[in-house]
């Protein structure tokens, strides 16, 4: 019996143990056949995304359709796999232009990336994120994951992610036209990268500076920068780097006027136009490379580029580029002598030009919202590095501890002071803001329809001219037809040339109303004569352009031409007075304004009177410690019994216009 039970006993055990082991065999399998599975969906992944990136651009559909499947795949295999399909698909949205989408893509892959402890990635989503907030407008979500973004960037201590956060954050200021901040940002991003010797990256920042002074209009700094960043693309042989180098340096030649200079480097990045340049920036290249050869009188090379020009101009919606596509389109018919086209191309500039003041007034709400939201944070920064202060000096040792928590209370106490301060000064700036937004709106308003009324003449006397054209075509006059048209063209280009500057010359303003004032004879068979008078030394002072062109028009049309008994005489006299003012008499010996307005109502012409208010108040700004009869009157008749004489008082500012 003892030895049944000692034999039992003994085969119990090899059968437990080799139970014991089939077990651990058994989980030992399933282990490793987790793990496969999990490589096996890791490399599923891996082969989706590779693929999905083999159709970037050619075929968005199928990209998107195996973005979706490894997403799917990810599903199994844990946070960080599906974070990196997350942000691929944010990527893929973003190249599409569907921000919204790819906002919430990148939004998603960050949250997942910081609840994986994946900082570094995480910090990238935040700059893709930041970056995609910019490109759907809006700026202060962009402005503070950029920021969240590079505080993350500098507690790695990553210079590299840190100059590209930098670099992001200058372009969104740039975008809101705040170039002061954009430029000081790309500089602390150039800094960076000069530290960090990274010669790739180091052209590209350079540009970027160069096109903010660009913008600003500091064109020897914009040059300086821009042959920087062209020595760094010539070493690593980037065609695409080089051409964008070439069209800023040309705009920059252009922008001072100097058309050999700009034609030289506009033509040089043409010769670098490959299939990678972006198309819209071959576009700006033709359009600007257009402008230099009709400022250059080079009609024949103008003629070949305008087909092309065409073509790209029905392509891109843009209003920048469309306001200066039409800008070219009315130089170059104007050089080529063809008024009408001429004159359409002038309406469109006009309003795309219109456009684009709209858009630059709601950046400038947008810059100002932007400059409130940076004020708020850097109050909550200094209260968040005062409390980490206090915290790590509490942290030093226990002896402190009842001093260091007195000095919490008080940095707490004088921080709560601050932001209350600085809130209660917030909304008072905030309210005087909103009464200069009313201010300005009005102010904007009003400028509109000046620029509107400056870049437009008046509608009758442009029907007028073209209908004495075409009379004395059909009288068989082409020498007087030619010569009118050739005036009015010249008369066109001034007032264009002059109506987008805020100040001219007096010699400018002069040399319009002689131009004006030939064609008025001509129309009028030389029924009249004219004279201008201006003292040599007053040439150059400065006046708002189109200011005396109403008062000249008036002496035309009510003055001189209804007048029979004798030949019309208008003078323009310019001199300087005793009390240091510009004194400008128009007068004409006319039927005087009494009969000029019993024709006016005779004929039943309603002219408007808009263009001569705007005058008045154009004089009234330049006189706002003056009443208006101290620098402006009228006299009529004159002493002879007829005659309207108009004299008007400008301040002496000797300025180059």
């Amino acid at each position: 019996m003892q030895n049944f039970l000692l034999i039992t006993y003994f085969y119990s055990n090899i059968i437990m143990s080799r139970l014991l082991l089939f077990i651990l065999m058994l989980l030992a399998f399933k282990i490793s056949f987790a793990q496969q599975n999990s490589i096996a969906d890791t490399t599923a992944i891996k082969q989706l995304i590779d693929s999905s990136n083999q159709y970037e651009g050619d075929d968005p559909t199928q990209q998107l359709k195996l973005l979706e499947k490894a997403k799917t795949v990810a599903q199994k295999t844990g946070t960080v796999w599906l974070a990196r399909c997350l942000k691929e698909e944010g990527l893929y949205y973003y190249n599409a232009s569907m921000y919204e989408r790819s906002i919430t893509a990148f939004a998603a892959a960050a949250h997942l990336y910081l609840k994986a402890g994946d900082v570094i990635n995480y910090t990238k989503c935040l700059n893709n994120l930041g970056t995609t907030y910019m490109h759907s407008g809006s700026y202060n979500s962009a402005l503070q994951t950029l920021f969240l973004a590079l505080e993350q960037a500098k507690l790695l201590n990553n210079l590299g992610m840190q100059a590209s956060i930098l670099n992001n954050i200058s372009l969104v200021y740039q975008t809101v036209e705040d170039m002061k901040n954009a430029l000081t940002f790309s500089k602390e991003s150039l800094h960076i990268k000069l530290k960090l010797k990274d010669s790739t990256r180091l052209s590209g920042s350079y540009a970027n500076v160069a096109n903010f002074y660009a913008d600003m209009e500091r064109w020897d700094s914009a040059l300086y920068n821009y042959r920087q960043a062209k020595s760094l693309y010539a070493y690593f042989d980037d065609s695409v780097g080089m051409s964008s180098i070439m069209l800023g340096i040309g705009n920059v030649f252009l922008g001072q006027k100097k058309y050999d200079s700009a034609y030289f480097y506009l033509s040089k990045s043409v010769e670098n136009f490959t299939l990678e340049v972006p198309f819209d920036f071959r576009a700006n290249t033709w359009v600007a490379l257009l402008r230099v050869c009709t400022e250059m009188g080079r009609i024949n090379e103008a003629e070949r580029i305008k087909p092309k020009v065409e073509e790209l101009a029905v392509q891109i919606a843009d209003p920048e580029f469309q306001r200066l596509y039409h800008r070219a389109m009315y130089q170059y018919w104007l050089a080529k002598g063809n008024v009408q086209q001429g004159f359409k191309s002038l309406q469109e500039y006009v309003r795309y030009r219109d456009t684009f003041d709209l858009n630059s007034k709601n950046i400038e709400f947008q810059k100002l919202a932007l400059q409130y939201e940076l004020g708020k944070k850097v109050v909550a920064d200094s209260v968040q590095a005062a409390q980490k202060v206090v915290l790590a000096q509490n942290e030093t040792t226990q002896t402190r501890k009842t001093l260091l928590t007195v000095v919490l209370i008080a940095l707490l106490l004088a921080a709560v002071a601050v932001i209350f301060y600085n809130r209660s000064k917030l909304l008072s700036r905030k309210n005087i803001i909103a009464q200069q937004n009313i201010l300005l709106a009005a102010q904007q308003q009003k400028t509109n329809q000046l620029r509107i009324l400056q870049a437009q003449m008046n509608p009758h006397f442009i029907f007028n001219c073209f209908s004495s054209i075409d009379a004395w075509i059909l009288q068989n006059k082409p020498l007087e037809a030619s010569a009118l048209v050739e005036n009015f063209s010249m008369l066109c280009r001034r007032i264009l040339e002059q109506t987008s500057l805020p100040h001219i010359s007096l010699s400018e303003e002069l040399k319009t109303i002689r131009l004006y004032l030939e064609i008025e004879q001509m129309r009028s068979h030389h029924s009249f004569d004219f004279s201008i008078d201006i003292e040599p030394s007053l040439l150059n002072i400065c006046t708002p352009p189109m200011l005396l062109q109403p008062f000249v028009e008036n002496a035309v049309i009510h003055g001189i031409k209804p007048l029979t008994q004798h030949r019309g005489l208008i003078g323009v006299s310019v001199k300087e007075t005793s009390d240091g003012y510009v004194c400008i008499v128009i007068a004409d010996n006319g039927v005087g304004m009494v009969a000029g307005v019993q024709h006016k109502n005779e004929d039943k012409i309603k002219h408007k009177s808009v263009s001569m208010q705007l005058t008045l108040e154009r004089l009234a700004a330049l006189h706002t410690d003056m009443a208006k009869q101290d620098y402006f009157a009228i006299e009529s008749p004159l002493p002879q019994g007829y005659g309207t004489s108009v004299q008007i008082k400008l301040p002496k500012i000797q300025t180059i216009c």
